[in-house]
Parts: structure tokens; sequence; C-alpha cells
């Protein structure tokens, strides 16, 4: 497995804190994720990269709802045990969730049409020199 000390890092030290601190998170992603959705169509497959306890991917998948899908992608379990309980609670049904990592997790070509890459300068051991700067990740990206 690829980067194992981050899917441990991640797993037994971050997660707890974020999932308890999910609500003021939530009110912090949310105005960074408020001019993306606009990018974001009916009917897209959208890719949400490092989605954590899901507040932009359950965002994604109310705008790309109803023929739309969002999937969301994270190391962290107990982020993604929560990210699907707020979905479930929510009646979200257009979102699926991978513990993974999205550097290695095989994805087949053209399956989506954005990705969303919402890095945290809080978690700088979820980054590598292969990720794009917070600045450029904080965007939706075209994928061919």
């Amino acid at each position: 497995m690829a980067n194992e000390e981050m899917f441990r890092r991640w797993n037994e030290q971050f997660a707890a804190g974020w999932v308890r601190m999910q609500p003021r998170l939530d009110a912090q992603i949310a105005p960074l994720a408020e001019p993306l959705l606009d990018e974001v169509e009916k009917g897209e497959t959208v890719l949400d990269v490092g989605c954590g306890c899901a507040q932009t991917t359950l965002a994604l998948a109310e705008r790309v709802d109803p023929e739309g899908h969002v999937t969301g992608i994270d190391v962290a379990r107990p982020m993604l045990e929560q990210a699907e309980e707020r979905a479930r609670k929510r009646g979200t049904r257009n979102v699926d969730f991978v513990a993974a990592d999205a550097q290695t997790h095989p994805l087949p070509e053209n399956t989506v049409d954005r990705a969303y890459f919402a890095l945290s300068p809080a978690a700088p051991t979820a980054s590598v020199s292969e990720t794009p700067p917070p600045a450029q990740a904080r965007r939706l990206a075209r994928c061919p």
C-alpha cells in the first residue's frame, strides 16, 4: 500500500479530531466550495479527492442530481464512516465512498467529468511532492 505512514497517521491520529470538529470544518470549507459548485453541471460524474466527512461531496451530489454521481475518496476510514452516515441521514443516494489513496487507486480512463481536490494546509502529511499546491488544487479540474 502506498503512503502507509499517511494512512496510519490519518486513521490513528488525525481523523477522530476531524470527525469531532466536523461542524466547524464544514463552516470553514463551505465558502471555499461555494463558487466552485457553479461549475458543476447536472448529470456529471465527480470525484472528490480527500473528501473527509463529505461536506463538499454532499454539496456536489446535490448539484449533479438526479442523473449524476459523486465518489468521495479518502484515506481516513473514521471520516468516511461519518461521510456515509451523513449521506444516509440526508437520503443522498448518488454518492459512494472509497477508502483509498487517490494517487494509486485504479480509476478507468474517461470515467469522471470533474475532480475536486480539497487539500488542507492543516494536514501536511496528506500532501506529497506529486500533489498540486493547495491554491491550484482548490478547484474543479476538467478530466478528459
